[in-house]
């Protein structure tokens, strides 16, 4: 499995890329992100043919009463693309929050072995 930077269409808006770690386990790989101040339900993941889409926005924070001067925090609008291997179970993926970092586990998908076929007389 690899990470992909992918060509994205420019937008006017700037999108922060989470910042990851890939881990690779016996039987599964394990990808965390950073996510701080996001909710779970502000995620968006997506897998379509080889690729595992991670993307989401935070809810704007109300400013009532007050302008901003100056600003620091990253854009709130994320994305983040990988590509997947042919050995991942892209039906057993599972996702879980805990403390602003997303985990995604990645089961292996089970070896295909080779079969012996038999020859019958036609």
């Amino acid at each position: 499995m690899t990470t992909s930077v992918a060509t994205q269409k420019e937008s006017p808006r700037r999108v922060y890329r989470p910042r990851v770690d890939v881990i690779e386990r016996s039987g599964e790989y394990v990808i965390e992100a950073e996510l701080p101040g996001i909710a779970p339900d502000a995620v968006d993941l997506t897998i379509e043919k080889d690729s595992l889409t991670l993307r989401g926005r935070a809810p704007d924070e109300e400013r009532e009463g007050y302008k901003l001067v100056h600003a620091e925090y990253a854009p709130r609008e994320f994305s983040r693309t990988f590509v997947l291997s042919d050995e991942i179970d892209v039906d057993s993926v599972r996702a879980t929050m805990k403390n602003g970092v997303l985990k995604l586990t990645l089961p292996k998908a089970a070896e295909k072995h080779g079969r012996q076929i038999t020859v019958e007389a036609a």
